[in-house]
């Protein structure tokens, strides 16, 4: 998900999360996965605020490319 750099800091992925979680509620779901890059620190950000645990990390090269892979849950 992303929000465009315009409407950031207005509550809009707030919201956009909210109702996410609500769904998956509905849905009677466990909880929530999430995945992000370590050049997503505001992201990160975020999520922790929100509640998510980081519960993995991983060094991953791809495609020639090397990045951090960092795995986000919440328990619903």
């Amino acid at each position: 998900m992303t929000v465009a750099p315009e409407y950031q800091r207005r509550g809009y992925g707030g919201r956009i999360y909210d109702e996410l979680e609500a769904c998956a509620r509905n849905a009677d779901s466990e909880g929530i996965v999430l995945h992000t890059t370590g050049r997503q620190t505001a992201a990160r950000r975020f999520y922790e605020k929100r509640g998510y645990d980081l519960v993995e990390r991983a060094d991953i090269e791809e495609f020639s490319e090397a990045f951090e892979l960092f795995v986000y849950w919440k328990r619903l």
